[in-house]
């Protein structure tokens, strides 16, 4: 399929060199790209302690240097300010000790880290702990944030791309975690993929003209490329690996990363329009509905509950922005990292409430903000983040929002 041709690009030469361009096409550029991979054994216990998976469940940017961005238009249904759409979102989620705890849990998620999925065997090893610490589901990435599919793909346009990282087969990594008894859940970042746009026909950012890439920062201060939601391109590519994914076996597909990047000020003069309108969501809810489509039904969104609150209930943004949707009724996995909260939380721009020191019990007041904002439209899954807490900490935290 032509959606998968590989796309010839030169870099622009100028002060900064800030974006990319089509080159002519009797030139070839040999690229080297340097990845610096993350991997981390996270684990879940209860409902699901979760992580970022470094950067694939919780946001952030490619760099460092990169100024206030663009504050989208406020909504004609919205009676506050929206917080900053594409704000930088930059938790982690601190990875628990290596050893997993005792098992006291009837069930719960294991997040399998990156490395086992680069053999059989380290695979094995990982579906035997979460198995034998008493787990029943398995969170396994499937896609790292750069853009490297952790998985042999057999979709004919991306098997022989630079794109793919893994050796084992979807299929077998599924029948490995089934045959042990677990669900298996595949986590894929989607927009955040610094890599895909240059490989797969469609899926990134352009200028207008259709004449450079855009990047979200200098070139050389590292700027990368972020896959587009409004693309057709985007929307096969990531349906099309959706359903290879279910097609194997896989129980659930969780969707991190539904984020626009920072845009800054200037690049309201260089990109479309459509990028920064108070209704931009929609091309989040219309990519979510498509791959949830191709799937079978077996999609869910992964959003910070730090974005989900800054709004008040009233907009949303960062990787709650989907939200702003009244037609999505997707399942949601609420990623909560409770060090991002103090002692009070803002619930408008002039009033605040008190959240408990304990751990447990300010995650229920987290939750019981959270699900004040959405009611009951969504099923929500709660994420614990074990940062800076140790494990009977976490598991009181299940305990308290079980009860």
């Amino acid at each position: 399929m032509s959606n998968y041709k590989r796309k010839s690009i030169k870099i622009k030469r100028g002060k900064n060199h800030l974006y990319k361009k089509r080159k002519s096409t009797g030139r070839k550029i040999a690229e080297v790209i340097l990845l610096i991979l993350l991997a981390g054994g996270l684990i879940f216990v209860g409902y699901s302690i979760a992580k970022g998976l470094s950067n694939s469940i919780g946001g952030g940017n490619a760099t460092d240097s990169t100024p206030q961005g663009w504050t989208p238009p406020e909504s004609s249904s919205s009676d506050t300010t929206p917080q900053q759409s594409g704000s930088e979102s930059t938790e982690e989620i601190t990875p628990p000790p290596t050893t997993a705890p005792e098992p006291e849990t009837s069930g719960g998620s294991y997040v399998v880290p990156e490395t086992a999925l680069n053999s059989a065997s380290a695979l094995t090893q990982a579906l035997s702990s979460a198995k034998n610490a008493g787990f029943t589901q398995v969170i396994i990435p499937v896609k790292n944030d750069m853009g490297e599919l952790l998985y042999a793909t057999t979709i004919d346009n991306l098997k022989n791309t630079n794109l793919v990282k893994g050796t084992l087969p979807a299929g077998q990594i599924a029948s490995m975690a089934k045959g042990m008894g677990l669900e298996a859940k595949a986590l894929l970042p989607a927009l955040r993929d610094h890599l895909t746009p240059a490989s797969v026909l469609d899926t990134g950012y352009w200028f207008k003209d259709d004449s450079y890439a855009w990047l979200d920062n200098y070139a050389d201060r590292g700027g990368r490329r972020w896959i587009d939601p409004f693309r057709k391109g985007s929307s096969d590519y990531l349906s099309s690996v959706a359903k290879e994914l279910t097609d194997a076996g896989f129980d659930e597909v969780l969707l991190s990363q539904m984020r626009f990047p920072v845009f800054k000020p200037y690049d309201q003069s260089i990109l479309d329009g459509k990028y920064f309108t108070a209704t931009r969501y929609t091309a989040l809810t219309a990519l979510y509905n498509n791959v949830n489509s191709a799937d079978g039904g077996k999609t869910a969104a992964v959003i910070n509950m730090s974005d989900l609150l800054a709004g008040y209930g009233k907009s949303y943004g960062d990787t709650a922005e989907m939200l702003s949707d009244s037609a999505f009724d997707g399942k949601v996995y609420l990623n909560i990292t409770l060090s991002e909260f103090g002692n009070k939380l803002k619930i408008s721009d002039k009033e605040t409430i008190d959240l408990p020191a304990d751990p447990a019990q300010k995650a229920k007041a987290l939750m019981s903000k959270a699900e004040e904002y959405l009611g009951t439209k969504y099923t929500i899954v709660p994420v614990i983040a074990p940062e800076n807490m140790n494990w009977e900490q976490v598991a009181k935290c299940y305990e308290v929002l079980d009860s």
